[in-house]
């Protein structure tokens, strides 16, 4: 499912939001079904929920999937060997 329609800045920063929201749950959250909800949202390439999916986030906001899955995978790295 394509999604074009959303093009104000409330609605992207919303995707960005839920992005960000995933990587910190998938790196910080106590709770591991949080980190496992994250982690399958993230790496799932279904397109089902439009822009409420990771593909359909990224595409909206002009992101490729598996570089930003990439970039967060690295951020969650980075975390973890920090601390």
């Amino acid at each position: 499912m394509k999604v074009t329609n959303i093009t104000s800045r409330g609605e992207k920063a919303l995707l960005i939001g839920m992005i960000e929201r995933a990587a910190l749950d998938l790196t910080l959250s106590l709770d591991s079904k949080h980190r496992q909800e994250a982690a399958e949202w993230i790496m799932s390439d279904a397109d089902d929920c439009g822009a409420y999916s990771f593909v359909g986030a990224c595409g909206v906001l002009g992101l490729d999937p598996a570089e930003t899955r990439r970039r967060i995978v690295r951020f969650v790295a980075g975390i973890k060997r920090a601390a």
